[in-house]
């Protein structure tokens, strides 16, 4: 399910739409796998992409894990900052 502007909306999963395979023989991009994702992502697609819960998604931003930022009244993740925090993981866990 999208919305008007082709966006993903609650309840649909992001990654349905965003797996894009290039027919064989064709190059691959080498763009990161998620430039296809909105720039600034709701609070609901970061709680599917990461499969977390409310209270961890506010707790994360609450310590700067998660890097947020505010439209008005409305709380976004930038995508890049998603990201980084994935890969900061990633590197925490290498090196347990």
């Amino acid at each position: 399910m999208s919305n008007a502007r082709g966006l993903s909306t609650v309840g649909e999963p992001l990654t349905s739409r965003h797996t894009h395979m290039p027919p064989a023989g064709e190059p691959t991009s080498t763009a990161s796998p998620c430039a296809c994702f909105p720039l600034l992502l709701k609070e609901e697609h970061v709680l599917e992409l990461l499969q977390i819960g409310r209270s961890v998604y506010f707790q994360l931003i609450k310590s700067g894990e998660l890097e947020s930022v505010l439209i008005g009244r409305s709380r976004r993740v930038p995508r890049d900052s998603l990201l980084a925090y994935v890969q900061q993981l990633r590197t925490t866990a290498s090196a347990a």
